[in-house]
């Protein structure tokens, strides 16, 4: 929602648009600080007369008045860094307040994932169980060969927003060693697996919410060719299904490969009275 109502609120100037995408983004960040360590995101919140009933992995917040869900999961981060990309490129850099949260939330949530080897640490201690993008996992424990393309695509996409907003050079870095020491930017070449593995949708998903932001910041010659060979390798995968999210993310960068014809599609509309 955030990504939609920010690109609404590019093209046309409607204030609802603005609106609409600020309180949304500022939902987000709330989830960035429940816990109350920066950097650990929450899935979900409620107040606490509900989370109290609930189980263990619903964790009270700092001042006690919600429950954070912990055990945050990839998709949610993923979702995260496209929310901070598209608001900060159509409205937070433009309203200096808004600027300026904007910079410390990506901040303390990259920083979080970096000063932990690339692993989203929980409450506990312990990893979450999707939470990880380090090269051991990816590229040395066979038990995520389904994640490695994916995985290594998020944590690039990931770094790259955040050096696009704070300008810290710490973010290259970390993005440029991934690529030229652990094989990264090979990974994101099949990021999309093929028969005979699962053809999981949601990853197809999560995978275009990452390509999104990386295609539009990645300049590099080298690296933006290999990306757009993931990503129309991507895109030829699921081109049957005529996806407009898929299609639109690809034809950012290549129009002419995509079928924009079937991804404008009009559907059938279903409208439910309540």
């Amino acid at each position: 929602h955030v990504a939609a109502v920010s690109l609404c609120y590019a093209v046309t100037a409607d204030e609802e648009a603005l609106e609409s995408a600020k309180e949304s983004m500022h939902a987000l960040y709330m989830l960035q600080d429940a816990s109350g360590t920066p950097g650990l995101v929450a899935r979900s919140v409620v107040p606490a007369e509900i989370g109290k009933t609930k189980d263990p992995q619903w964790r009270p917040t700092p001042n006690g008045t919600m429950y954070w869900k912990s055990d945050t999961s990839s998709d949610e981060i993923d979702g995260h860094y496209l929310a901070f990309y598209t608001y900060w490129e159509h409205i937070a850099r433009f309203i200096p307040e808004e600027r300026d949260l904007c910079v410390r939330q990506v901040r303390a949530l990259t920083d979080y994932l970096i000063n932990n080897g690339y692993l989203l640490i929980d409450w506990d201690g312990e990893r979450t169980r999707w939470g990880f993008w380090s090269p051991e996992l990816l590229n040395e424990n066979p038990e995520h060969y389904l994640e490695t393309g994916l995985n290594s695509l998020q944590m690039l996409s990931f770094l790259k927003v955040a050096h696009h907003i704070t300008a810290d050079p710490k973010y290259k870095e970390h993005y440029d060693r991934l690529i030229t020491e652990h094989n990264y930017l090979s990974n994101v070449l099949l990021s999309k697996k093929l028969f005979p593995d699962e053809n999981n949708h949601s990853d197809d998903q999560l995978g275009y919410v990452a390509w999104y932001p990386i295609l539009q910041l990645e300049w590099d010659p080298r690296v933006r060719r290999a990306l757009h060979q993931g990503v129309r390798r991507h895109y030829k995968v699921v081109a049957p299904e005529k996806p407009s999210f898929y299609a639109f993310v690809t034809a950012t960068v290549d129009p002419d490969y995509v079928d924009l014809e079937a991804a404008t599609e009009r559907g059938i509309v279903v409208t439910y009275t309540p």
